[in-house]
């Protein structure tokens, strides 16, 4: 989702984004990775929006790796599709393939009942389900200054207007908390805008990205592969976090689906 959302906002300021991370792969974005091949230091100043994962540490650490921090972008996705897609992406690794027989990884991932059964998967779980407080450690590094994305709204190829809109408000987030680049002009923003919807729904340009790895037809039954007290720790975790939203007077309203059902 990082990578989607790094590239949309690209389409729509002009700007490069980077990364705290040396990725393997780019997708094409120019401030991931300098011609030399090292990685582009965060602190430079040279991209708009930096990707982070670990907002948690204390913030003279954070100010060391990435700078001073102005504000911050969640991006949120239903807790369910996000641990299943990092379990699809562990079961490509080399690593994992070895310890269970599984051969080397496919061309397309094919998550098989069984793997679900492999200890791999309950860590899995309990990891991404963790990471559900970082938001809580976050808020004051990122100066109380938060914008929320939720992912489903950028990955909807048959309504490029929703994404249009979504992305509208965060340039508008990133361009009045971004003081090193303020040369967001609405007019601009706008034929950005139109480009990106042509990119979006006629040239295929986000194909790769938007379509997961398996169809929704194919996808495993969640609620099959969690137990009950998992589910309920899902499920707090997320009403714990709406109401740091609430409290906080952040204009984010967790979606149901992102609930498991469950039977009381």
């Amino acid at each position: 989702g990082s990578t989607l959302t790094r590239l949309l906002i690209e389409r729509a300021t002009g700007f490069a984004t980077g990364s705290n991370f040396h990725e393997t792969t780019n997708h094409g974005l120019p401030g991931e990775l300098q011609l030399i091949g090292e990685q582009q230091d965060p602190k430079d100043n040279e991209t708009i929006v930096v990707k982070f994962h670990s907002l948690g540490q204390k913030k003279e650490k954070l100010d060391q790796t990435v700078g001073p921090v102005a504000a911050c972008v969640y991006l949120i996705r239903d807790p369910k599709d996000t641990i299943l897609s990092d379990f699809t992406r562990i079961s490509q690794m080399h690593k994992f393939r070895t310890q269970y027989l599984l051969g080397p990884k496919t061309k397309k991932p094919n998550l098989v009942p069984t793997l679900f059964n492999f200890p791999i998967w309950t860590d899995t779980k309990k990891n991404l389900t963790s990471k559900l407080e970082i938001y809580k450690n976050s808020f004051e590094v990122c100066n109380q200054k938060i914008h929320v994305l939720q992912y489903e709204k950028l990955n909807t190829p048959e309504s490029p207007e929703k994404l249009v809109e979504e992305i509208s408000k965060l340039v508008n987030f990133i361009s009045k908390n971004n003081k090193d680049n303020t040369d967001f002009k609405r007019k601009d923003l706008a034929v950005r805008l139109n480009c990106l919807i042509e990119d979006w729904v006629n040239s295929g340009s986000f194909q790769n990205l938007r379509v997961e790895t398996q169809l929704e037809s194919e996808k495993p039954d969640m609620n099959m592969w969690f137990s009950l007290s998992e589910k309920k720790d899902v499920n707090d975790r997320l009403r714990e976090m709406q109401y740091f939203f609430w409290e906080n007077k952040i204009d984010f309203l967790i979606p149901n689906d992102y609930y498991f059902s469950v039977s009381r």
